[in-house]
């Protein structure tokens, strides 16, 4: 889901840059903890006696783990490019086409 996000995004013809997104650092945080993870958690499952293995599976996990943090501390302390004065419910703007005789005869 990931990389077909960042297809998504490829296709698009905006002309910003995509790290300069929220979703971007959030997406790539789960994409890189769960491609360095995957194959981590698939071999403990054979390997959970060995101590060797245990002492590197900490170190691999613990360092993608603060890896991700960091990327979605970068992603919560960007600043959104929403303008604060946008309302959820454009209120004004469905009244104004109600009140109007133009919107009423495409009605009928």
């Amino acid at each position: 889901m990931c990389i077909y996000y960042f297809f998504d995004q490829l296709k698009q013809p905006n002309t910003f840059l995509i790290y300069s997104s929220i979703n971007f650092w959030i997406i790539i945080s789960f994409l890189i903890y769960l491609s360095g993870t995957f194959f981590l958690y698939i071999y403990t499952d054979s390997m959970i006696k060995d101590k060797g293995f245990i002492r590197q599976y900490i170190i691999i996990n613990s360092s993608f783990i603060i890896l991700k943090g960091i990327l979605f501390s970068i992603a919560m302390l960007m600043k959104s490019n929403k303008p604060n004065n946008q309302t959820f419910f454009p209120e004004d703007k469905l009244s104004a086409d109600w009140n109007t005789n133009q919107s009423l005869q495409n009605l009928n």
